[in-house]
């Protein structure tokens, strides 16, 4: 089943399109990827899903985000 942009996942997570840069976006968002997974923005950079940080989001990030207030 193919998932509409705003669509909630089956973790009640609710993905946006990001409309603004990456940097303007608060800690605790998280930036999807093509291949399912995602960062979180940490104050120390970017943590991928499965655990090691980054500096930046990797270029497969497809531009829908995650807003913290929205993971309720």
């Amino acid at each position: 089943m193919e998932r509409k942009i705003g669509e909630k996942s089956y973790f009640n997570e609710n993905w946006i399109k990001a409309d603004k840069p990456i940097s303007e976006y608060p800690i605790g968002t998280k930036f999807k990827s093509i291949s399912g997974g995602y960062w979180i923005k940490t104050e120390r950079g970017y943590k991928w899903c499965t655990g090691a940080t980054f500096p930046r989001v990797g270029g497969d990030y497809i531009g829908l985000v995650c807003l913290p207030d929205n993971n309720d």
